[in-house]
Parts: C-alpha cells; structure tokens; sequence
C-alpha cells in the first residue's frame, strides 16, 4: 500500500458546506440558478491562486455528469465552476486550459443517497478517458462542488492517473461531513 502512488495527492477547499456556501451550492446545482457559477469560480481561482501545490497545474477537469443527468438538468455545476474559474484565472494572467476528455460512461445513483461503503462500487468503472487525451506527464486538477468522502475524486482521479496522468489534485468549493 505504500508503494502506490495516491491517486488524489491534495484535495483542497473554499470552506466548509454549511451555512451560507450551502446555500450558493444548493442554488446553484438544484434551483437551477447558474448565474452563481461566476462569484463561486472565483472563489475557486483565488483558492488555486493562494495554493501553492497547485502552482504547476496544466489542465483543469470537471468532474462530469453521465448525459442523462446532464441532459435532465441542462448543465453541469462542475463544468460551470471549471469554466467561471478558469476565466477568472485568465483575468490573473494565469492560463489554464479547461479540459473534458474525462467522461462519466454510464449512469450512477447520485452519492449523497448512499452510505459511505456503498459509494465505491456505485463508481466502479464509471469513469473514462477519451483517447489520446492530452493528460500524459500532466499535472491535472478536477473541480467539483462538494467533496463528502472523496469516492468521486478518487475514482475520477485513478481514470486520470490510468491515462498518464503524473500528478491528479483537486479543487472544490466545499467538504461536506462524512456520513
């Protein structure tokens, strides 16, 4: 077990999912209101912006939604957080490409209504890699909202590391409590 490389080597958060970022993140990703993507992503950039393990990221991930979810709720959170952060990145100076050769390739209950031993085989080979996507060597960095256990940030971030992927961390707005 020592001998393998972690596959999430920092996941690193804007706050605690109480209180009133609870309550952007729930307006954003439920009540439809995706104007929030903007002031959330920011305080994503400042969150990459302030780390210094996350100084050498080549390409931010958006942890995706299988088409169905998608298609039912016409947008992923993640992406727009991913893309309000990478444009907030930009007005920095600091360039980082958005990437989606990650794919979810089938349908998954959603995590919050599973117990914690439940959540790794609800992703089991949930998770792909486009061919000949560009994660060789890379320093990738998954975005997400919330991260409760890690499951989906470990599982997205092994489909990475399988693609070559030389260092996978991960940003998110908020931790949730293990339950």
């Amino acid at each position: 077990c020592q001998h393998r490389r972690p596959k999430v080597s920092g996941t690193f958060r804007v706050g605690e999912y109480d209180g009133p970022l609870r309550q952007l993140i729930l307006a954003l990703k439920f009540r439809h209101q995706s104007q929030l993507d903007r002031f959330l992503g920011s305080l994503l950039a400042d969150l990459i912006i302030g780390t210094a393990d996350l100084n050498s990221v080549d390409l931010l991930v958006p942890i995706p939604l299988h088409w169905r979810r998608r298609w039912y709720r016409s947008y992923n959170q993640s992406d727009l957080l991913a893309r309000a952060a990478a444009t907030a990145l930009k007005r920095t100076g600091r360039r980082i490409p958005l990437n989606h050769d990650l794919i979810r390739i089938r349908p998954t209950t959603p995590q919050t209504r599973l117990v914690v031993t439940e959540r790794l085989r609800n992703l089991h080979g949930a998770f792909a890699v486009r061919p000949h996507a560009p994660y060789a060597n890379k320093h990738i960095c998954l975005v997400d909202d919330v991260a409760t256990t890690g499951t989906t940030l470990r599982t997205a971030a092994a489909a990475l590391r399988k693609a070559g992927a030389a260092k996978v961390s991960a940003v998110v707005l908020a931790v949730a409590a293990n339950t």
